[in-house]
């Protein structure tokens, strides 16, 4: 702790790139805050780049995030609460998000960011959610990993995604399904969903390949 609290002091202005990764406590305390997070909290507006693996909560109230560009959330557990991440809602330069891991719905999550400032995704999918992705008009960059089969759920309404210039496709049809000739068929019922008349590049493969 006094190590990091004279880092903190000696860098001063400077921006800071976080990776935190918090544990649940033994007794399921969702607004838990270590000592190190409490020091780290007085210096949001120097956070520019954080990874931030949790189910806790870091604040019931936004944070103050002006130099905020790029961000990556993810659930320990998959037991977060719902208010978890809108804390990072007051961050006007943020543009790039990936989301490690959980439960929450990627509408749910765009509901609590500026998601129409985001130009780059990182995120998993199931087939009969890609309407999630319709909103996102300002996304030049996504790396979608496209799960679930096609006879899962209706396919989804035509999405416009008119600013993507990079697509790199992750597909995995179904726990069961990984022949090449079942990653096919998802394809051709995935692709016909999305418009991208700005698209320059495009990769695609399976995820037993990547």
């Amino acid at each position: 702790m006094a190590a990091l609290k004279l880092y903190l002091e000696r860098s001063a202005q400077a921006p800071l790139f976080l990776d935190i990764f918090i544990d649940l406590p033994e007794d399921g305390y969702y607004f838990y805050h270590p000592p190190a997070l409490v020091l780290l909290l007085q210096h949001t507006r120097r956070w520019k780049t954080v990874r931030y693996i949790t189910d806790l909560r870091i604040s019931v109230n936004p944070l103050s995030l002006p130099i905020l560009e790029d961000l990556t959330v993810g659930s320990a557990y998959g037991t977060y609460a719902d208010d978890t991440y809108h804390c990072f809602q007051a961050a006007p330069n943020l543009h790039a998000l990936t989301i490690f891991e959980g439960n929450d719905s990627l509408k749910g999550l765009l509901s609590k960011l500026p998601s129409d400032q985001l130009t780059f995704l990182n995120t998993a999918l199931p087939y009969w959610a890609m309407d999630d992705l319709r909103d996102l008009c300002s996304l030049t960059t996504l790396e979608l990993y496209a799960a679930g089969h096609e006879g899962d759920r209706p396919q989804p309404s035509p999405i416009s995604l008119a600013a993507l210039k990079s697509l790199i496709l992750t597909l995995h049809p179904h726990d069961v399904l990984t022949r090449i000739e079942h990653t096919e068929d998802f394809l051709h019922h995935l692709l016909p969903i999305f418009t991208f008349p700005s698209l320059n590049q495009l990769v695609i493969r399976r995820a037993n390949d990547s």
